[in-house]
C-alpha cells in the first residue's frame, strides 16, 4: 500500500528541529551564521524575506538545492 500524504508529513517532521524565531535571529547574528533557505514560491519572497535568505521553492528544492553556490559552503545547519 502506498504511504498517503498524512504519513509522509509525519515522517518528515520526526527529522526536522523546529526553532523559534528570536533563536533564528541569534543564529545569524553569529560569526559563521547558519545557511538561510526559503522554500516559499517567488512571489512570497519578492513580498519579504529575511537578509541574505536563499529562495528554492519548496517543489524544486530537491532538484536544485545541491547545484546553488550557497550549498558549497561548510556552514552547518542550514534553516
Amino acid at each position: 500500500m502506498p504511504i498517503t500524504a498524512k504519513e509522509l508529513v509525519a515522517a518528515a517532521r520526526q527529522q526536522i528541529t523546529e526553532i523559534a524565531p528570536a533563536a533564528v535571529v541569534s543564529e545569524l547574528a553569529q560569526p559563521a551564521p547558519p545557511v538561510l533557505l526559503d522554500v516559499r514560491e517567488p512571489g512570497e519572497f519578492a513580498a519579504a524575506h529575511l537578509q541574505g535568505a536563499i529562495n528554492i521553492p519548496r517543489g524544486v528544492l530537491e532538484f536544485q538545492v545541491e547545484a546553488h553556490p550557497a550549498m558549497a559552503c561548510s556552514t552547518d545547519p542550514a534553516l
